[in-house]
């Protein structure tokens, strides 16, 4: 009975050889058949299996497919069989399932309806099939063997073969989880060593962040905006840069590095302003760096940053860094215009002072150098004829009525602009000047207010036209722009203009364009061998002006 003993030995055999076998459970399954066709000598073993949804069948031995149409039936009809036992049990619990192996066999008789009429039958061999289960994976199998094989002992090796297969199915299912639980283990400790670098990267970068910002709000005041453009560059990897400050709406350069030579006065180029405008970060190429450069706006200013080491996230890191100082950069600002401002009033206050000083001395010499001469011209009359002292007399209440229209100060008094400037052109009509009026109609907007400074600027200016322009037209524009809210007057003449020796303006045009500054406002002189233009723009600051 050497049958008998190996049979008996067979569960220690399949343990070892199932240890030995490879990972795979499609090559265990296969040690399992051979070893268990070996046992019984059986002429044909099959064992057919699901993983991942694709079905495999293990063919063991290889000596003879004579059988293999009928086994392929068998088979199907053992799929047929558990697909009805798990409808059956679709209301039992997972655990339930799991707990004990499930086995489905086919009868002699249902085995011999498959075989029935073909050969195999007829050459001394029989067949046993069945499928066992667990729940969660499946197995079938069938055993083509000699008659004279005892049908039970087949049968015990189909239960020990099955049995086997389903738990090497299980166990490659727990390796694959487990390798999977494993793998997602390594990634995720990969990733949280890759989180704790980025962390520390960024307390690094935050950390010199600060510093650079520690670093520029001790800047000095003469050196700001140098050391501003310098600390960004170096911090952010670029060579060349361009520091531009709104100022009352303007944008005027500030400092800008050595080795742009480009940059020699405070009119900004085109990229800076569009940048600003626009509020957004933009490249450029054109002559002002070599290659291409960004403008980066911020509140209050824009730079612009050049390099020809192309670093990776030098644009991060300077937009970064930027964002950080710009508050202090609107400080800044804010300090630089508190401090004109205040110069500004010193200044003006000096000038009234000076200007109260010189009108009293200008009174004085008029009274001994005009009045005083009349009133001797006067006694002298009145010991004469009494034509000659009425004559003389007049003379004196004129000069003392043109005295006093010299002394006020220019007001519009109850006139309109238009109506003040057309007395003033009576002036230049007989000193030979055509004078010629041109407005929009949003200038009838402009509050009282600032027709009263645009009135004192048109004066001004059109009295020194009379004094030294040599000119034989003048044209006075007035404009104003309801979105900024700002009116303009324009004074210009075809006169001979203004010599290189001399001041672009007199003291009267200096003091008014210290009082403009003072609000706000601008003044400026353009002076040509072919005339002088002086331009005013003036913020409307009334609340009632009509802008709204």
């Amino acid at each position: 009975m050497g049958d008998s003993t190996t049979s008996r030995n067979l569960p220690e055999e399949l343990e070892r050889q199932t240890e030995a076998s490879a990972h795979s459970p499609a090559e265990a399954i296969a040690a399992l058949a051979a070893l268990g066709a070996n046992a019984v000598a059986a002429e044909r073993c099959a064992v057919a299996w699901s993983a991942n949804g694709r079905e495999q069948i293990i063919w063991v031995p290889d000596r003879d497919s004579r059988w293999d149409h009928v086994i392929v039936t068998v088979l199907s009809a053992l799929d047929n069989r558990l697909s009805d036992a798990a409808a059956a049990e679709a209301d039992r619990s997972r655990d339930a399932a799991s707990a004990s192996l499930t086995r489905i066999s086919l009868t002699a008789r249902e085995l011999a309806s498959f075989a029935a009429g073909t050969k195999p039958f007829q050459e001394g061999v029989q067949f046993v099939a069945s499928a066992l289960h667990d729940g969660q994976s499946a197995v079938r199998i069938v055993l083509v063997a000699a008659t004279d094989r005892a049908r039970k002992e087949l049968e015990v090796m189909l239960e020990l073969i099955g049995a086997s297969a389903i738990a090497e199915i299980s166990r490659a299912a727990s390796v694959a989880t487990l390798d999977f639980w494993r793998a997602h283990a390594a990634k995720s400790a990969a990733d949280a060593n890759e989180a704790r670098k980025n962390l520390q990267y960024v307390r690094e970068q935050s950390q010199a962040l600060e510093k650079v910002v520690a670093t520029a709000s001790q800047f000095p005041a003469a050196e700001r905006f140098v050391s501003l453009g310098a600390l960004v560059a170096n911090h952010a990897g670029y060579e060349h840069w361009i520091v531009a400050i709104s100022e009352d709406g303007v944008l005027k350069i500030m400092a800008a590095s050595d080795s742009n030579s480009r940059i020699e006065t405070a009119n900004p180029p085109t990229a800076l302003t569009k940048s600003f405008r626009a509020r957004e970060v933009i490249e450029f190429t054109d002559d002002l760096f070599p290659g291409r450069y960004v403008c980066i706006p911020f509140d209050g200013g824009v730079i612009a940053l050049a390099s020809n080491r192309g670093e990776v996230g030098a644009r991060e890191r300077a937009q970064t860094l930027i964002a950080q100082l710009a508050p202090i950069v609107k400080c800044w600002t804010l300090e630089d215009q508190g401090s004109r401002r205040r110069t500004l009033v010193d200044r003006l206050a000096l000038r009234m002072y000076a200007a109260i000083d010189e009108e009293r001395a200008r009174i004085a010499r008029d009274m001994h150098d005009d009045q005083a001469q009349l009133l001797t011209a006067a006694k002298i009359a009145l010991e004469g004829k009494p034509e000659r002292a009425r004559a003389i007399l007049k003379q004196i209440e004129e000069e003392l009525r043109r005295k006093t229209r010299e002394l006020r100060p220019p007001s519009l008094g109850d006139a309109t602009l238009e109506d003040a400037l057309e007395r003033e052109f009576v002036r230049l009509r007989d000193a030979g000047v055509v004078a010629r009026l041109r407005k929009s109609d949003a200038s009838k907007a402009i509050s009282r207010s600032t027709q009263q400074l645009c009135f004192q600027i048109a004066r001004e200016a059109l009295s020194n036209v009379i004094k030294h322009a040599r000119a034989t037209t003048v044209d006075v524009s007035i404009k104003c722009d309801r979105a900024t809210r700002i009116a303009r007057i324009s004074i210009a003449d075809n006169g001979n203009g203004i010599a290189s020796s001399s001041p672009h303006a007199g003291i009267g045009l200096t003091g008014l364009r210290e009082r403009l500054e003072l609000v706000g406002g601008s003044l400026s002189v353009e002076s040509k061998p072919t005339g002088t233009t002086v331009t005013a723009e003036i913020p409307e600051l009334s609340e009632n002006s009509g802008f709204e």
